[in-house]
């Protein structure tokens, strides 16, 4: 099998991957709060078990902490997974209106000639309108925004995926 048609097979399954996640946002939402669950979780024991590993245990009780807020992060997001949702939703709200607002400094602050500031500073108009139709139709978005942001990810991924691999040259034909 050559390395085309890996790609282009990687391309067309991300492609169908993000097709599902936006026909069933809430699920793919619900998918990735519990992969963020069970990291934390998983993350706050590693954490703990390194507080107690340390030779000089300088900062036990700084890696104490943070593995326990690691292991109540991961435990409430798997118990409460709708609570979940919403507050990785509001995370993603704020991070967005973060992203906009230096998004379009930038594009005022860097040396750009015209068409290079407006496409920046479009970007981050952008961005702030995707915050701000999250943040007004909050707590509904909440059940659906991460399952569809994925699966546009993952759509637009696979088919530059699938751009790039019928690009690529056919080792072994002559």
């Amino acid at each position: 099998m050559t390395l085309s048609s890996l790609s282009k097979m990687a391309g067309g399954a991300f492609i169908i991957l993000g097709i599902i996640s936006i026909a069933y946002p809430f699920y793919s939402s619900l998918g990735v709060e519990i992969l963020f669950g069970a990291l934390f979780f998983v993350g706050g024991i590693f954490q703990l078990f390194a507080a107690f590993e340390e030779k000089q245990r300088k900062n036990i009780l700084w890696d104490f902490c943070i593995g326990v807020l690691y292991l109540i992060a991961g435990v409430y997001l798997l118990s409460h997974p709708v609570g979940g949702l919403l507050s990785l939703t509001m995370v993603l709200i704020i991070l967005f209106y973060i992203q906009g607002f230096l998004t379009i400094f930038s594009g005022f602050s860097q040396h750009l000639r015209g068409q290079q500031r407006f496409w920046v500073i479009l970007s981050g108009l952008l961005t702030l309108g995707i915050a701000s139709i999250l943040l007004f139709a909050y707590p509904i978005s909440g059940l659906w925004a991460l399952g569809l942001l994925i699966g546009v990810n993952l759509l637009f991924f696979g088919i530059s995926i699938l751009c790039v691999s019928c690009v690529l040259p056919e080792s072994g034909k002559k």
